[in-house]
């Protein structure tokens, strides 16, 4: 039995208008325990697109889109902030069937299906204290989506990700019990014309 449960949620608010466009699409907050001390390292992962922008459209000038933050703070716990650093970044667009069909990174342009995975982690930590009913929320957010991403209602000007830990038998958290829930599986945010997908995300 878990005994810290995991609220694991991605909230997409976004705004329409081009000139609040952003790279980022998504992304998934986690943390595991210390095998012997009891802190905790959290991580989190995002997906940001990665191709080609013309600009100004029409003008046939090719530039890439805004690279990954080299951190990312979360805020919510019992302390300050705690700082996720870069660790490594990966292209993971989709292999398609038909070679003429293959995506990069860098190399198609925006809209096309080109996605990059940037991977954080903090530093061991230590969270002193007992969650209130609700909960300590884990967050971190930034603005806008990307102006091709258009299957989302476009409500407010920002996208936040977000973890809950909630309290154990009114237990201080001072001791890692349990690592969070995770997702194993890389998620499919893009899918080539034509071919077949099957999707486990492999929870964990």
């Amino acid at each position: 039995m878990k005994k810290l449960i995991l609220l694991l949620s991605i909230f997409f608010l976004f705004a329409s208008p081009e000139s609040k466009a952003t790279h980022l699409i998504g992304g998934e907050i986690v943390w595991e325990c210390h095998p012997t001390n009891g802190n905790y390292r959290f991580k989190v992962r995002l997906y940001r697109e990665c191709g080609l922008r013309e600009l100004p459209p029409g003008s046939g000038n090719w530039v890439p889109t805004a690279g990954l933050p080299p951190t990312v703070p979360l805020t919510g716990g019992p302390g300050a902030a705690i700082v996720c650093n870069l660790v490594s970044q990966q292209d993971v667009s989709p292999d398609c069937f038909d070679p003429n069909q293959e995506i990069q990174c860098g190399v198609d342009p925006v809209g096309t299906g080109a996605i990059q995975i940037g991977n954080y982690q903090s530093a061991w930590v230590t969270l002193n204290g007992i969650p209130p009913v609700n909960g300590w929320t884990f967050a971190w957010g930034a603005c806008c989506r990307p102006a091709s991403v258009i299957n989302l209602n476009p409500i407010e000007s920002s996208f936040q990700l977000r973890a809950t830990m909630y309290p154990y038998n009114n237990t201080n958290a001072s001791s890692c019990y349990d690592n969070s829930p995770d997702f194993l599986e890389d998620p499919k945010v893009v899918a080539c014309s034509g071919a077949d997908i099957v999707y486990n995300n492999l929870g964990f």
